[in-house]
C-alpha cells in the first residue's frame, strides 16, 4: 500500500491522483483461450444506494479490502450481470454473456458488498466482513453503510457472434 500511495503512474483518469488498485477477472475467448483486452473500465462509488439513505453511508475506513463473488462459483448466481450497449443492442442486463451485436459494447457490471461490520478491515475470505443489503438495510450483523462499488468493464463487439465465446 505504501508504494502504491507514494510511487509510479496511473492508467486511470486523473493520472497520480487516483494510484488505486483494481482487478476483475479475465474475460477469456474460447475459440482462443486468450484474455479479451477491455476498452474502457468505469469505476463508481454509489452514495445511497440499494434503499440505504446518502445520509446513513459512512466514508470507508482506511485500509479495508473485500471481494465480491466467488471465484468456485460455476452457476449464474452472483453480484454480476452483463449488457450490450450502444450500436443497436438492447440494453436489457443479463446474468449470463449476451450475444452483442457487431458495433455495440459487452459491459460487465461487477457490484461489491455495502454493509460493514464495523470492526474488520478485512476476514480470511475477504468477505465475511461485508454483507450486502438485506430488504433495503444494513443486518444486524453488518451494521456500517459504505459506498457501493460498481465496476463496468466494456469491452468493443467487432466480429458477429464473437461475445457467444467469451467466458
Amino acid at each position: 500500500p505504501a508504494s502504491l500511495a507514494a510511487t509510479g503512474g496511473s492508467t486511470c483518469r486523473g493520472g497520480i491522483v487516483n494510484r488505486s488498485a483494481y482487478w476483475v477477472p479475465a474475460t477469456i475467448d474460447t475459440r482462443t483461450g486468450t484474455p479479451v483486452k477491455p476498452v474502457l473500465a468505469n469505476l463508481y462509488y454509489k452514495n445511497g444506494y440499494n434503499g440505504i439513505g446518502a445520509d446513513d453511508v459512512k466514508p470507508f475506513p482506511k485500509g479495508l479490502r473485500m471481494i465480491a463473488g466467488d471465484a468456485t462459483n460455476t452457476s449464474d448466481k452472483g453480484p454480476w450481470r452483463f449488457v450490450c450497449q450502444g450500436g443497436g443492442a438492447d440494453g436489457k442486463e443479463q446474468r449470463q454473456i449476451p450475444d452483442c451485436p457487431v458495433g455495440s459494447q459487452l459491459v460487465q457490471m461487477v457490484f461489491f458488498p455495502q454493509c460493514w461490520d464495523g470492526r474488520n478491515l478485512d476476514s480470511p475470505d475477504h468477505k465475511s466482513h461485508m454483507s450486502y443489503p438485506v430488504n433495503r438495510h444494513c443486518p444486524a450483523s453488518h451494521p456500517v453503510a459504505i459506498p457501493e462499488i460498481t465496476f463496468n468493464i466494456q469491452y468493443d463487439v467487432r466480429e458477429p457472434g464473437i461475445s457467444r465465446f467469451w467466458r
